[in-house]
Order: structure tokens, then sequence, then C-alpha cells
């Protein structure tokens, strides 16, 4: 049998995708399976607000029993982020303020969050989810250079294809670099590097940090 049912978000795109609500389906799914994984490939973080991922994901982790794969990522294209007022020129940062704000809002107690992209005042997300400290994350990689910093962050890493990585300079200066479908980075995190600057102010009190994939 199948270990995993992923599903994707999408938004606006009239030939292929038409699922932009994957947790109503991931919903139904939790009530007619009992040992598949239910997992997000992806949630497009860009378009979303982090207390509102934190709800459905935590709902769903509920509703399956502690079943959830926490897929995240940008999205692909402007089609999709500029209705939402997101410019594709800011995915990449507008992506990286979600991460840091969405991981503490899993934990127990009030958290806020104020940066650029996301704000919002000190609240207490509910519900929270079955699995501690969240559902495993993963982030969609398209680049070797994602795959890497998936690794540094402790979270797994979701590709699009069965082959392996291209490694070479050109393939990679094209940014046409592909991975193993589903791969999973090592989720210790290298404790002796250096961690990612994070301006932002976060958590119970402004200034607290997120662990990004860390598990109990």
């Amino acid at each position: 049998g199948y270990d995993y049912a992923w599903e994707v978000s999408h938004h606006f795109l009239e030939e292929s995708s038409h699922s932009s609500s994957p947790e109503v389906f991931l919903g139904a799914a939790s009530q007619r399976t009992k040992q598949i994984r239910l997992a997000h490939g992806i949630i497009q973080l860009t378009t979303n607000h982090p207390a509102r991922v934190a709800e459905r994901v935590s709902t769903l982790d509920l509703l399956s029993h502690g079943r959830v794969e926490f897929g995240i990522g940008e999205g692909s294209s402007v089609t999709e982020r500029h209705p939402f007022g997101r410019r594709f020129r800011d995915k990449r940062a507008v992506w990286e303020a979600a991460v840091r704000a969405v991981t503490p809002i899993f934990g127990d107690g009030p958290r806020e969050y104020h940066g650029k992209y996301f704000d919002f005042p000190l609240r207490n997300v509910l519900p929270k989810p079955l699995q501690k400290p969240h559902p495993p994350i993963r982030v969609a990689c398209s680049q070797l250079e994602t795959i890497e910093m998936a690794g540094r962050r402790g979270l797994g890493a979701l590709g699009d294809v069965l082959r392996e990585p291209v490694a070479s300079k050109g393939d990679r200066d094209q940014d046409d670099v592909r991975t193993l479908d589903c791969v999973s980075a090592p989720r210790e995190r290298h404790r002796n590097q250096q961690r990612d600057p994070q301006p932002e102010r976060t958590g119970r009190t402004a200034g607290a940090t997120p662990e990004y994939g860390r598990r109990a």
C-alpha cells in the first residue's frame, strides 16, 4: 500500500492542479483512512496568513490522530501571488518571515509576531496539533541550495521528480536542478553552524527565536 498521500495547493491554474483547499480533501480522507500519512505538498506560505495556516494544520492533525505532514513552499508563479498582494520578487523574504511566524504558534500559550510582511498581536492560536512540537515540516526544493538550507534548519526536503540531483555547474546556473522525490533531509540541526539572522520579533515576548524543525 501507500504510506503517504500528498495533496498540492494551487490557485487560478485553469489547466491543472485544481486544488485550492487541500485541507478539505485531506480532512475527508482522514475520516476514511487509518494509517496513511496525510501530507500537504505544499501549503503556499506566501499567500496564507501564518495563524490561519497553524489553525488548519492543527485541526487536520487532530482529526487524523496525528498523521499530518506539513509541506511548505513559496508558490511558483505570478498568477498565484499577485492577486493576494504578493510580489514575485519578494517570495523568499515572505516565505522566510512566514516560517519564523508559524513555527512557534504550534507551541503552548500565546504568541506574537512583528515583521515587514506579517504583523499580529499576542494571541493564543487554537487548536494545538497532536504531534509535538508540531507535525513534521518539509520544504519544496527545486535547487540544491534549497536542500542545503532545509538540512541546516532540520527540515525535510521535497522534490518533484524521481532522479538524482543534477549537480553540474551549467545546470545549477540555469536553475534547473531537480531532486529526488520526497527526500528527507537530516533532522538533526548543525548545532555548530551560525544561525540565520532573524531581525523580526516573534514568540511569547519580543525577541524569542523559533526552533525551525526541532522535534521532541
